[in-house]
């Protein structure tokens, strides 16, 4: 059965909340009902977020988020979902305790949040904020990967977001996420390393991948 793709609807939502829960945790790090409704809830409200969807057999196979006016979008996030951040202020501090006392039982300098920044700043775009969207959560049902789905995906949200007005679309990829790294090598992102791992971007117009002119549209 052939895959296609498009935007969310709002009957979607117990389905993509199942897809995203059978999953790994990426969104804010939580695998959590109440984080997930939340993020559908402003896809399919807010104008500065989008989410695209895979669909095969009229099930749900895949998705992607993403964005704009990231900062922007963080604050009236948490203006709408207080007890969502209050979760995810309380999982971060969490993680990073873990990692720095790790990281001091190994004997290794603790990486500074802000080195970076430092190190990507020179490659971010100086565009408008409104024109620049940045990847929240991508991922594929586990029996469907290795399929081309992911970076279909992408190619999809690229030539979708580019209607939108957007010119560019970042992702921040964490260390040891070799799979994230491979994903965004095969569809043509420009990929910066950093001390927590890498900084990828790539410009709607580009066509690197050759996917977006063959992904096929469900509307």
């Amino acid at each position: 059965m052939e895959i296609c793709y498009r935007p969310i609807v709002p009957g979607d939502t117990d389905q993509l909340i199942e897809l995203l829960m059978r999953g790994r945790p990426s969104i804010t790090r939580l695998s959590n009902k109440f984080v997930y409704t939340a993020i559908i809830q402003e896809a399919l409200k807010s104008k500065k977020i989008f989410c695209l969807v895979a669909v095969k057999n009229d099930n749900l196979i895949g998705y992607v988020f993403a964005a704009t006016d990231w900062h922007r979008f963080q604050r009236l996030f948490i203006l709408n979902h207080p007890l969502v951040a209050l979760m995810i202020i309380v999982k971060e501090i969490q993680r990073l305790i873990t990692r720095n006392v790790a990281e001091i039982l190994r004997g290794t300098k603790p990486v500074i949040s802000s080195s970076n920044t430092s190190l990507t700043e020179n490659y971010q775009s100086k565009d408008n904020q409104k024109t620049i969207a940045r990847i929240i959560h991508v991922g594929v049902e586990e029996t469907e990967r290795s399929k081309g789905i992911a970076s279909s995906l992408y190619a999809a949200l690229r030539k979708y977001l580019e209607k939108e007005g957007v010119t560019r679309i970042e992702a921040n990829i964490s260390e040891g996420n070799f799979a994230s790294v491979r994903l965004h090598e095969r569809a043509g992102w420009t990929m910066v390393k950093n001390p927590t791992g890498y900084f990828a971007f790539i410009n709607t117009s580009e066509e690197k991948d050759g996917n977006t002119s063959l992904v096929k549209s469900c509307l």
